[in-house]
Formats: C-alpha cells, structure tokens, sequence
C-alpha cells in the first residue's frame, strides 16, 4: 500500500445563494489566469469560472463591483466573502463564495 502525500489543488467551500440562502458546496481552482468553481447541489454539478483579474481587483477594492465577463463579482465588507452573479454582469443572483476559500484557490 502506498500513502499519498500530495497537496490537494482543490479548495472546498459551503456557499451560499444569497436570494434563497440555499446553501451549496463547490469545490475551487485556479486554471491558469481562471478561477473555476464546481458547484453541487440537487439538481447535479454545475461549473463556472471567472478571469481571476477581477477576481483579485475585487478582492482588493471591497464594495465596488467588477465585470468578470459572464458575471459580475465583488468583495462584500462585511463578510470578506467573494460575490459573484449566477445570472449574468447585471444579474442580481448572488453566490456567496468565503473569501479565504477563494484566496486558497488563487495561491495553489
């Protein structure tokens, strides 16, 4: 039998839907100069991803929303968690994501 002792380049994360406060578990990477996020909930596995430029712009400017392509993010003051919109740049459906699962994932 052989121990294995890697560093696993995944991150895992409860999040949460802001609208529904549906809480969902995602796993997270960092792909290059993308942030990918796999997302579980009922209904199966969904991926996303996002530039981590704005990611990083976001995180350093809390409050002030960037446009990450397919979505919008932005580091909210109060929870330090990153926000990112499922529904678009100008969507209004929230995923929570904890800041320091995000952080994790951007530095592996």
């Amino acid at each position: 039998m052989h121990r294995i002792t890697a560093t696993s380049a995944l991150t895992h994360a409860a999040c949460v839907v802001l609208r529904t406060s549906e809480t969902v578990t995602a796993t997270l990477h960092r792909d290059g100069t993308t942030l990918v996020a796999h997302v579980f909930t009922a209904d199966g596995v969904t991926t996303l991803a996002w530039p981590t430029d704005p990611v990083l712009d976001a995180m350093l400017t809390p409050g002030t929303a960037y446009d990450a392509g397919r979505a919008a993010v932005l580091l909210d003051e109060a929870t330090g968690d990153v926000l990112v919109t499922l529904d678009g740049p100008d969507g209004d459906l929230w995923l929570a994501v904890p800041g320091a699962a995000v952080r994790a994932a951007l530095t592996r």
